[in-house]
């Protein structure tokens, strides 16, 4: 995720792309799903539902229930971005598609908290630190942006909470 703020505005933004080179893995994962489906109920001469196909019906409706998904996400390949504008009093995050897909959600900032820093335990690498908005009212905590150290991430905590006025973790 990138980063970037003008002084001028307050304003500061995070941008996550899912790229190309993940959304080729996904859709690489996602075209030999298809196979069970096509072998086992659309292949010419298969047979149409009855007891005994029951289960290549269920074995097909798997597969399409994880392959689906998996192409959808290869091709749309989203872009959010994250912005806390103080000018405004807002936090918003925007997340869209290459099909012109969107959606935002917004908060006031007066229902933040506090900004902090959590660690995100990987079972395969080493931590990731994700600085967090955390809301009042104990609405579901929003990730703003990803920090490979915890030194950067606080960094990032204190320049969001100077800019907005804002409750950090020190």
């Amino acid at each position: 995720m990138t980063g970037t703020s003008d002084p001028a505005q307050d304003l500061v933004r995070f941008e996550e792309v899912f790229g190309g080179g993940a959304r080729a893995i996904l859709g690489l994962a996602g075209l030999p799903l298809l196979l069970p489906p096509w072998e086992l109920l659309v292949r010419p001469g298969g047979a149409t539902f009855d007891a005994a196909t029951l289960l290549t019906w269920l074995v097909s409706a798997g597969a399409l229930a994880v392959c689906l998904p998996l192409l959808g996400v290869a091709l749309v390949g989203f872009r959010t971005t994250v912005t806390v504008d103080p000018r405004e009093g807002t936090l918003s995050e925007r997340t869209g598609s290459s099909f012109g897909l969107a959606w935002t959600r917004r908060q006031a900032l007066v229902r933040v908290s506090e900004i902090r820093v959590r660690p995100e335990v990987w079972s395969d690498g080493s931590v990731a630190w994700s600085v967090v908005a955390l809301f009042k009212d104990g609405t579901s905590p929003w990730r703003l942006t990803r920090c490979v150290s915890r030194d950067d991430a606080l960094v990032v905590v204190r320049d969001i909470a100077a800019r907005s006025r804002l409750a950090s973790e020190t």
